[in-house]
């Protein structure tokens, strides 16, 4: 979307990330996370009292796939009891970069003219016609039992008129089916992958810094002894300081996207250091996210991993516009907050239930894929899990 269309549902869907929705949709996150770390459990008890090895992607995507489906398409789907579900299945084929899929989306980014005129599609279309079936008959759904919910979908409802609401309309913009079930599977396609890969870097990271670890385990520890057995709440989890200090490094470090685009929409002259670039209305501007977090220049000693970067005393010299993990400006990610919320409350099971190690297939250190547009190791991210208790 552009301009004054792109503004208005940008403007719909901004409250679903307030503070006060955050706060409902964390019910539902934290939900999600209590039932993957009963799997593991699960796991730890039947295999073997010295530890669980396994490929941590596979159990991070299925986390990030049960929680959008829950928040975003009020699905209880659990994937790690019923692991060939149709939503993860089909999810994690449209998110799944091949060499074709790659092929066409550098197509559709490069090449707009030539993919609309060989009508190139991004997304399959079996996975296209399931999310359209999907969000369409939960509205109606909804809509006939009055049914509401602190998710995604119901946001929309409110937006289209379905649903009455307390919040102001920002514009008279009448939305159609498409564009409705288009903001659904983005949400999806967003986070499915990316926030998947943010949990396996840092616990990743985690292994191979057991000081950090151990001092994120207190801060876990205190958490946990305050609530004396009751569930954790929104606020706790925003009131771990380590913990969002071991996310943001992870999201320095190993940034889930390697590079943003932008689309110039005028023409424009940049100058720096001396030089002229002219830069044309149309063209696409590629922000090398991944080459600036590790530049010496604003993070010394770039490889090592120090959450203390981002420490209260620390994070204001961070010079602006070199940590984008979520892009900047006015098309910065959306959900952001809710992203990192969605990593922390996993990440905070992890370390309160299990030691992080090294599993016989870890690679250390660790080697890089070279192709694709995802940064991933080349055997996959295979950890041991010990349970405390068990120690």
């Amino acid at each position: 979307m552009k301009n004054d269309k792109w503004k208005d549902m940008r403007s719909t869907l901004s409250p679903a990330f307030t503070g006060s929705r955050l706060r409902q949709m964390f019910e539902l996150i934290n939900q999600v996370a209590e039932d993957s770390t009963n799997y593991l459990h699960k796991l730890h008890s039947k295999e073997s009292c010295n530890g669980i090895e396994l490929n941590l992607k596979d159990y991070a995507t299925r986390f990030t796939n049960d929680a959008i489906a829950s928040t975003a398409f009020g699905l209880q789907v659990n994937s790690f009891e019923e692991k060939d579900n149709t939503f993860y299945m089909l999810g994690r084929k449209a998110t799944s970069f091949s060499f074709w899929m790659n092929l066409r989306l550098l197509l559709i980014i490069q090449c707009k003219g030539l993919a609309k005129l060989l009508r190139i599609e991004f997304v399959d279309k079996n996975s296209t016609k399931y999310f359209c079936q999907l969000v369409l008959d939960a509205f109606k759904y909804r809509k006939e039992r009055n049914i509401r919910r602190p998710d995604i979908i119901n946001l929309l409802m409110e937006a289209r008129g379905l649903f009455p609401t307390d919040s102001p309309k920002a514009h008279n913009r009448e939305w159609t089916d498409t564009e409705m079930v288009a903001q659904c599977f983005l949400f999806f396609f967003g986070g499915f992958e990316t926030m998947a890969t943010l949990i396996c870097f840092a616990a990743y990271e985690l292994m191979g810094n057991p000081i950090v670890q151990e001092k994120l385990f207190e801060e876990v520890e205190e958490i946990n002894k305050r609530r004396e057995g009751k569930r954790l709440t929104y606020e706790d989890l925003q009131g771990m300081k380590y913990l969002e200090m071991v996310v943001n490094e992870t999201l320095r470090k190993w940034p889930p996207i390697i590079t943003l685009n932008r689309i110039c929409t005028k023409d424009f002259l940049f100058e720096a250091d001396g030089e002229r670039m002219e830069i044309k209305k149309g063209e696409v501007i590629l922000v090398p996210v991944s080459g600036i977090h590790r530049d010496p220049q604003y993070y010394p000693n770039p490889d090592s991993f120090d959450p203390e970067r981002f420490s209260a005393e620390n994070k204001d010299q961070i010079k602006p516009f070199t940590f984008l993990p979520f892009g900047e400006g006015p098309r910065n990610c959306i959900a952001s907050r809710f992203a990192t919320l969605e990593a922390k409350a996993i990440l905070y099971y992890l370390v309160r239930d299990f030691r992080i190690t090294a599993a016989k297939r870890t690679a250390l250190p660790i080697e890089l894929e070279k192709n694709g547009l995802r940064v991933a190791p080349i055997n996959g991210f295979w950890l041991k899990l010990i349970a405390r208790n068990k120690i």
